[in-house]
């Protein structure tokens, strides 16, 4: 974890490189927690931060994510914003279940009661989204301001037959999550109100958004405050990580600030 640490340290601008007089920048903070016995690492800018992000990572990922490439830029521009950025191993390739999503809500109560953060929004990569989905239809994190979806998996039925159906089995105790626990049959109305932005690729193959996102899309028209930013490329491919265009949204759910992303003194 602390080569790990060392990474974000580095995407955070910390490394300090200025020169003149007035000296480098206030540096932000990584921070290695443990959460339901798993690591978690949060990056904290300095002052008072203006709100959480939580990063939900896809398969495969864990804690680390945070200081990969493309989701490295992201970290960079939401913590100059002034946002508390935090990922979680979430019992790793969980494909949303129980367990994965307390170990959210967990962090989500921790760095919450650690740095005051006012408001909290998440952003969710593939399988994430399974988790990221249920969290917001649950209400499950307390002042959830919206949703970012990246390349999602929205249905858990499409894993039948592939070689991802034995993972799905047994993050679930061996059986199919039907209903409640797949989000493409949670009921339109347990969105109703709720942000969600979804950044899908054009040639995505991989979590093809006709079977996934475009249905659920479709039911939650008139329900919930949807919106769709197209990318270039195949599953979670670079251009579908967006700094600016999170930032903004971020931004505009929050309530608008002056000057370089803060928020306004007054």
């Amino acid at each position: 974890m602390r080569a790990a640490a060392a990474g974000l340290l580095v995407v955070a601008g910390v490394a300090g490189c200025g020169g003149g007089e007035a000296g480098p920048p206030p540096a932000p903070e990584v921070v290695d927690l443990v959460v339901d016995g798993e690591p978690a690492t949060a990056v904290v800018p300095p002052g008072t931060p203006r709100g959480l992000v939580l990063y939900l990572h896809g398969l495969n990922g864990d804690h680390t994510a945070l200081a990969n490439g493309d989701q490295a830029g992201v970290v960079e521009r939401l913590v100059d914003d002034g946002y508390v950025v935090a990922a979680a191993d979430a019992h790793r390739n969980a494909f949303g279940n129980e367990a994965s999503q307390q170990s959210y809500v967990t962090l989500a109560q921790e760095l919450a009661d650690r740095y005051g953060t006012p408001r909290t929004f998440l952003i969710a990569e593939s399988m994430g989204a399974v988790a990221g989905l249920k969290l917001v239809a649950a209400d499950a994190i307390p002042d959830l301001a919206g949703a970012a979806l990246i390349s999602p998996l929205t249905d858990l039925a499409v894993t039948v037959g592939s070689e991802f159906e034995p993972q799905v089995r047994q993050a679930y105790g061996g059986e199919l999550p039907t209903g409640a626990e797949n989000p493409a049959d949670l009921p339109a109305e347990e969105f109703a109100g709720e942000h969600l932005r979804f950044y899908l690729a054009a040639d995505d193959d991989f979590v093809v958004s006709a079977q996934n996102a475009d249905p659920l899309i479709a039911r939650l028209e008139g329900v919930a405050e949807v919106s769709v930013v197209g990318c270039q490329g195949g599953h979670v491919d670079a251009s579908c990580f967006q700094p600016d265009d999170l930032a903004t949204w971020f931004d505009g759910l929050a309530g608008g600030t002056t000057g370089a992303g803060r928020p306004s003194a007054d």
